[in-house]
């Protein structure tokens, strides 16, 4: 079998919703409410849901920070299928500039961060996410989307959300919260596609990683 026939490994690099998803401090917790239930006699299942647009494996819009910024509705549906390059960062406080090698900083691309967090999120409060003059840099060179297998990009000492605000206000798409303990760092593709919401700051996703 040629290199050409060999089958694409697509790797899910979503979270579970369920009632033991982690919410962001302050949103709304994800649930499952069931309506009815075939076991109890009615027709059908049927369920609702209460969740924050920034439930589990989400993206966050332009919108979320930037007043004018573009909603979810408002983005083009094929810049969540793109070239994806996973950088792991190990043992370092933070995501600095010196993480950012010059392969990964090409206009289109996805570049997601595989932290000591992904592995084991006792230790998240040890990292700081990305610094702010990496993601000036990662927005300068106009990536597409940057992501994160934490709940969030941001440091944590700063409260008015500077990497977001930079990031955001570039049209560079954040996708938050990416589990990648089993992937290997390396160029993929990536399918992040949210759900069609007008008006709103962010969406979850359903992410997926094809080997190339």
């Amino acid at each position: 079998m040629s290199r050409s026939e060999q089958p694409v490994k697509i790797i899910d690099i979503s979270i579970p919703l369920d009632e033991h998803t982690p919410a962001y401090p302050g949103d709304v917790p994800f649930r499952l409410h069931p309506q009815s239930s075939i076991h109890d006699g009615e027709i059908c299942n049927l369920s609702s849901l209460t969740m924050s647009a920034h439930s589990g494996t989400h993206i966050d819009a332009p919108y979320h920070f930037v007043s004018d910024g573009k909603t979810v509705d408002a983005l083009l549906l094929d810049r969540f299928w793109c070239p994806a390059r996973v950088v792991t960062v190990w043992g370092a406080p933070s995501i600095d500039v010196e993480h950012l090698q010059s392969d990964i900083l090409k206009p289109g691309i996805a570049v997601l961060f595989k932290t000591v967090s992904g592995a084991d999120d006792s230790k998240c409060g040890e990292f700081s996410g990305l610094t702010v003059p990496a993601a000036e840099r990662l927005r300068d060179a106009r990536v597409n989307i940057v992501g994160i297998d934490r709940d969030s990009i941001e440091g944590e000492d700063d409260p008015a959300y500077p990497v977001h605000r930079t990031l955001l206000g570039g049209d560079v798409i954040i996708l938050e919260r990416v589990r990648l303990d089993h992937v290997g760092e390396g160029t993929y593709r990536l399918a992040c596609f949210p759900l069609l919401i007008k008006g709103a700051d962010g969406s979850p996703v359903r992410a997926v990683l094809f080997s190339v």
